[in-house]
């Protein structure tokens, strides 16, 4: 049983970085820096693959959807400001204490 949850979520989790590896190696000639652009449009990538059993129409649902939902949360994610969204960069928390 814990074969399959792991082979499960290892598929999973190919094809997501699967996918941005194709749309960074697509878009890298154009862009330069990593925007939020990118992980919608593999998030898009990745919901058609997942729907691919249902054929054009719902790997179509499934990239809108996938793609739409990770839209959402960017385009929330930088106070509602279009223009951000293609300055998105990845950024590190900072530590807030010491663990001991």
């Amino acid at each position: 049983r814990s074969f399959r949850w792991a082979k499960s979520w290892g598929s999973v989790s190919a094809v997501f970085g699967g996918s941005e590896a194709v749309v960074v190696m697509f878009r890298s000639p154009q862009q330069q820096d990593n925007d939020a652009w990118n992980s919608i449009f593999s998030s898009a990538l990745a919901g058609a693959w997942f729907a691919r059993k249902e054929g054009p129409q719902g790997m179509l649902k499934g990239a809108v959807t996938y793609g739409g939902l990770f839209f959402l949360i960017s385009y929330l994610n930088t106070g509602g400001k279009r223009s951000n969204l293609l300055e998105y960069e990845e950024r590190e928390v900072p530590a807030t204490g010491n663990i001991k």
